[in-house]
């Protein structure tokens, strides 16, 4: 009988530590959350400053975000002139606001008009599985492939395996 008495006095002692534990937090999840979300996408693999805004490569397009008004217009292929379904992994944007995108099929350049994809069919590049770009201080977008880094200036492509 004791026994089923201290057993009754710790499970009592245990739903009031639960009650209190559950009103202390309660209020927690009533406040507003600070985080808003912008892009609906899997995960975003890279992002560039042009100004004002950022932009954003996912897994599902690009998303050019506007810092000041805190609104963002998403580019797929549906609805903008991306060449094909690309898995894009890096955006780098140069002097003149070009934007360069890395992708599995080549590098994507955007001028906020033309898409343009360069790859092995176009270019000197042994492989169009671009992983990363760069743009350096002379305007030259740098690329990395498995295989080699290449340097693209004044429409010049030069290939280091």
């Amino acid at each position: 009988m004791l026994f089923l008495l201290l057993a009754l006095m710790n499970y009592h002692r245990l739903s009031v530590i639960c009650t209190l534990l559950l009103y202390t937090l309660l209020p927690l999840s009533a406040q507003a959350s600070e985080w808003k979300e912008y892009a609906s996408a899997s995960s975003v693999r890279d992002i560039a400053r042009e100004g004002k805004y950022l932009w954003l490569v996912t897994t599902t397009g690009i998303v050019k975000f506007d810092t000041q008004t805190l609104t963002g217009k998403q580019y797929t292929q549906i609805n903008s002139g991306i060449p094909t379904i690309l898995y894009m992994s890096s955006i780098a944007v140069d002097n003149n606001r070009v934007k360069w995108i890395g992708t599995f099929r080549g590098l994507v350049r955007y001028d906020d008009t033309d898409w343009i994809l360069y790859n092995t069919s176009n270019t000197p590049l042994t492989s169009s599985n671009i992983l990363e770009v760069v743009v350096s201080s002379d305007n030259s977008v740098w690329l990395s492939t498995p295989n080699e880094v290449a340097r693209f200036s004044n429409n010049v492509w030069k290939v280091y395996a």
